[in-house]
């Protein structure tokens, strides 16, 4: 190959990395961020927010982790279980009835707690935080029936 080729070669590949690394610096640092999504608040202190800050804590101690921890045990348990070759049917009942119990416990200790942060709340609150709460529900409800099958 004579000069004049390995010239222009070098050129154009000199052309392609400043490419590169130019959109890579666009990328990185100019582009401008996209705005927040409609549905989204906004980071911080929003109107119609009330933080509740202590009381919802009380929704989440120690007792609550135990149980979640142990309906999440017994839902891992089942799934090492169904993964073995031959399976075992009377051990895999055995795993779901324990994993309905601590289900059941689990609900029946959430439910406990909501009663009491409840009774934290005047009606205004109530009213306003559990028709907002109802309200997530049900977009959540709608997405996963909107999901393509």
């Amino acid at each position: 190959m004579n000069k004049r080729w390995l010239i222009i070669l070098l050129l154009i590949s000199v052309a392609f990395n400043l490419a590169m690394v130019g959109s890579f610096l666009y990328l990185r640092f100019g582009r401008p961020h996209p705005p927040y999504h409609h549905r989204l608040p906004p980071p911080g202190p929003h109107p119609g927010f009330r933080d509740f800050g202590e009381r919802w804590k009380m929704m989440d101690d120690d007792s609550t982790r135990v149980l979640r921890d142990n309906f999440q045990e017994a839902k891992r348990e089942l799934m090492l279980e169904l993964a073995k070759d031959p399976i075992d049917e009377a051990k895999i009942n055995q795993i779901i009835d324990c994993s309905i119990e601590a289900q059941c416990a689990l609900e029946r200790g959430l439910g406990n707690k909501m009663i009491e942060f409840r009774k934290t709340m005047n009606a205004e609150e109530a009213n306003q935080h559990f028709s907002r709460r109802l309200e997530d529900m049900q977009n959540r409800k709608d997405r996963t029936r909107r999901r393509p099958r």
